[in-house]
């Protein structure tokens, strides 16, 4: 399934990839696209994983756009529009979507049309729990110093861990521009995916879907899944 998501990055022209897996990971060799491999040897936040690759980010690079292994549906399409959103002029750009069930996942927060921070479930209030504005996980963020911010991100949260999503309120803090783009529930959602159940949504996708009345998709067989994040920096010639 990472290869899925690999494939995908590449044909967006993300021409660099980090790989972090847990300690516990089981790993193998053979996905296309030859990503470096981080281990991140303390499971302490997405902000904490990416931080883990940091060495792959190099003065050739001018944007990082972090993917996950469990969302191989992602397109093209939608990992090129949330870099051209930080090429554009954004410094932090992410993947939003609509559920009609947003149970257990991250708000996004807007106020006046602008994104002003994602909540973690947890820690959001009653009425940040009533949105239905949902964080993907999906994230662009500019080289240089908005990158680098990444390290400023604190624990003081339900879990005390280090959220790449609050790199949305530390960059509105700094005066640093956050946009959010919206793509299809069914393209990022987190789904529990066997390798027979992606080809088989991708083929209902193209016939016009197949799905549970939940909107979930009935999956075959003994289902995995991996979860793991993928920091995919974009080698690059800006236009």
């Amino acid at each position: 399934m990472v290869g899925h998501v690999l494939k995908a990055a590449a044909a967006a022209n993300v021409t660099s990839s980090a790989l972090v897996v847990g300690a516990d990971s089981a790993w193998t060799d053979g996905l296309e696209g030859a990503p470096a491999v981080f281990v991140q040897e303390a499971q302490l936040g997405t902000a904490h994983a990416v931080l883990t690759a940091r060495d792959a980010m190099g003065p050739q690079h001018d944007a990082a756009v972090v993917l996950y292994g469990d969302n191989p549906l992602i397109t093209p399409a939608t990992i090129a529009r949330v870099l051209a959103r930080v090429r554009e002029g954004a410094d932090v750009a992410v993947i939003a979507f609509r559920a009609e069930d947003p149970t257990g996942y991250g708000r996004i927060l807007m106020a006046d049309g602008q994104i002003v921070a994602i909540r973690e479930e947890r820690d959001a209030s009653p009425a940040e729990r009533a949105v239905t504005l949902c964080n993907s996980g999906v994230m662009a963020i500019r080289a240089g110093a908005p990158f680098e911010a990444i390290g400023d991100i604190g624990n003081d949260n339900a879990k005390g861990e280090y959220y790449l999503t609050d790199m949305v309120a530390l960059a509105r803090a700094a005066g640093l521009a956050c946009a959010a783009l919206e793509a299809d529930a069914d393209e990022v959602e987190w789904e529990t995916w066997t390798l027979d159940s992606i080809a088989e949504y991708g083929g209902n996708k193209m016939k016009g879907g197949s799905k549970t009345d939940s909107g979930s998709l009935k999956l075959p067989g003994q289902a995995i899944m991996i979860k793991v994040d993928i920091l995919d920096p974009e080698v690059g010639t800006a236009g």
